[in-house]
């Protein structure tokens, strides 16, 4: 029984992958196709559609009234996005160039809106206003990078002219979020498995399992996209996936009959995540881009954060 549920956890990953890469190839080809900009193409819609795992497990934790859950993985998803994945894409892609991607204040902005949910959450509980705010500033920021790249302007609207192909696009983009939001559903509920069974702490299976399982789509986009040579598609994907999350979680919440209250201090978590982001922030307004000595700072940090958290 062990042997067939470690087959089918590996056969998830090969599904994850090849997900992935549908999603991948349609994006590229839409960008090419209609010349809109890969990044905000990435961050709109590729961005969204990798977080569906993280929509699972926030509508499953909200149901269960555990929304701590969400939460946890939310901001672990974060760092994991931002000082390991991000850093990994820059070290073995040398280095991800933003000269045209984002305006310094765009980028400032991302940060503010992705620093939100561990601000309102330091008092340790979450009102319906506060996921309001969550909300207005996600919409902001999509707003503002769609305005910076025009994705939505009349001039792009035109080219979209539905043939016989287009309709095959569609399916292999529905055939790609489907096998991303099976795959991951799966991986995440069996490493949460795998660790009961071998009595993991189950403060480790949220810092690693949950986040790094459902930021799987994310780190298997990375990987295509270093071996594809795009890098645009995947940061455009990461910043979209994280700014998406917060998206749901504001929803969810906003949608949660109760106030949300956590028993968790998030102080440090909040005080760690200012300094890599202002550390972020310096190295992609320097020379416009994330080089690969950049890149091993910035995964020093995700090593500082795992040392801190072990520490404590």
């Amino acid at each position: 029984m062990l042997i067939l549920s470690v087959l089918l956890y590996f056969s998830c990953f090969f599904l994850l992958w090849f997900g992935s890469g549908l999603l991948i190839s349609i994006v590229d080809h839409l960008c090419r196709k209609f010349k809109i900009s890969p990044f905000a193409f990435s961050f709109l819609v590729l961005g969204i559609s990798t977080s569906l795992p993280e929509l699972a497990v926030g509508l499953n934790s909200f149901s269960q009234k555990k929304p701590e859950i969400f939460i946890g993985n939310l901001i672990g998803g974060i760092v994991l996005l931002f000082f390991f994945v991000i850093p990994i894409l820059a070290i073995f892609g040398k280095g991800i160039k933003l000269r045209h991607q984002l305006i310094d204040e765009n980028l400032l902005l991302a940060l503010v809106v992705l620093l939100g949910p561990s601000y309102m959450i330091l008092d340790r509980r979450l009102n319906r206003l506060e996921s309001v705010i969550l909300l207005i500033l996600y919409l902001l920021l999509a707003y503002f990078i769609q305005k910076e790249n025009g994705f939505l302007s009349d001039q792009y609207r035109s080219r979209f002219v539905f043939t016989p192909r287009s309709f095959l696009s569609i399916f292999k983009i529905f055939l790609g979020i489907f096998l991303i939001f099976f795959s991951s559903r799966f991986i995440v509920s069996q490493t949460i498995q795998f660790a009961q069974i071998f009595h993991l702490p189950i403060f480790y299976i949220s810092l690693f399992a949950v986040s790094i399982g459902t930021n799987l789509p994310e780190i298997t986009l990375g990987i295509r996209s270093v071996i594809s040579g795009d890098k645009n598609i995947a940061f455009g994907g990461y910043l979209g996936s994280a700014a998406a999350n917060i998206l749901l979680f504001s929803l969810l919440s906003l949608f949660y009959p109760h106030q949300i209250f956590l028993s968790i201090n998030f102080l440090p978590t909040f005080i760690f995540l200012v300094l890599g982001f202002l550390v972020f922030f310096y190295f992609a307004r320097s020379h416009k881009d994330i080089s690969v000595a950049e890149g091993y700072a910035l995964f020093f940090f995700y090593l500082i954060f795992l040392l801190l958290d072990f520490a404590v």
